[in-house]
């Protein structure tokens, strides 16, 4: 299961459209803000310098989000190509289970996404320290890579089970397509989830991703957000908070980090499940 695993990272990285696809939602998100959405953000928060460096940092948080989603679901498409290429049959007539078969591209989709997360967080990093912001903290840094290893790892079983009855290019070709548009909106990244109306938040926060997303803006707009709002009133801070979706609310209760955690933690066992239950299914072809 590891040598497949090992296999697989081979493919995704010898194909560099497949990596650069895999980071096209990101590619569009930076464009778009760079472009438009980071002039319009930072007046709609105000603040002046400490608006844009809030901005910049709460942008990156949700990009590191978004990628440990689309890099796993890039990584997953070694499993359709195979299927496609019939390739898979050479694996059923193997010794290996399939068990053993489905966990090697489970494990390599996990271990995709959080790698290039954690590229992404890098080059965040150095974008936001050059754009005059903090660099993190050693813990801070090391509570981001948890985030990321839980949303890789929710990622991956999520997709996985989605994406485990595809059998052609075409039809992963549609849904990563799908994926890869409304990700940013689903997160919270090009319209900020306060700007929707209710029952579109109530959406967005029962996505795994959000949640992901809103544990990663805690965590590294925390000094953004103490420079800009310092000396304001608690409220005000909330309210900003919650439209930005640092900080997600089911009516009047604040959903603490813990509970995030849980959802993540959550959906990884829901879907391990549901994965488990489509493998152990007899298979035609």
């Amino acid at each position: 299961m590891i040598n497949l695993a090992i296999r697989n990272w081979r493919l995704f990285i010898r194909d560099r459209a497949t990596v650069l696809y895999s980071l096209l939602g990101v590619f569009i998100i930076i464009g778009l803000y760079v472009l438009f959405l980071g002039n319009l953000m930072a007046e709609g928060v105000g603040g002046g310098e400490q608006g844009v460096r809030l901005v910049d940092t709460w942008i990156m948080a949700g990009l590191i989000a978004v990628s440990s989603f689309t890099t796993t679901l890039g990584a997953l498409g070694t499993m359709v190509e195979d299927r496609d290429r019939k390739i898979s049959k050479d694996f059923s007539a193997s010794p290996l289970g399939r068990w053993q078969i489905a966990g090697g591209y489970l494990i390599n989709a996990a271990w995709v996404g959080f790698i290039m997360s954690c590229v992404t967080f890098a080059l965040a990093t150095i974008y936001i320290v050059t754009r005059g912001g903090d660099l993190l903290p050693a813990l801070q840094i090391l509570q981001v890579l948890g985030v990321v290893g839980l949303s890789a790892a929710a990622s991956a079983t999520m997709l996985f089970a989605i994406t485990y009855t595809v059998t052609s290019n075409q039809a992963f070709g549609g849904i990563s397509t799908v994926c890869g548009t409304l990700i940013g909106f689903i997160t919270g990244i090009y319209i900020p989830i306060g700007q929707f109306p209710p029952v579109v938040q109530a959406v967005m926060r029962s996505f795994p991703t959000t949640h992901a997303a809103a544990l990663l803006r805690q965590i590294m707009t925390e000094r953004p957000v103490q420079a800009m709002m310092a000396g304001a009133p608690p409220e005000m801070v909330d309210e900003l908070q919650t439209n930005l979706g640092i900080i997600l609310r089911f009516g009047d209760w604040t959903v603490p980090a813990w509970a995030h955690i849980a959802v993540l933690a959550a959906t990884i066992v829901v879907f391990f499940g549901l994965s488990a239950y489509l493998i152990s299914r007899p298979r035609k072809g």
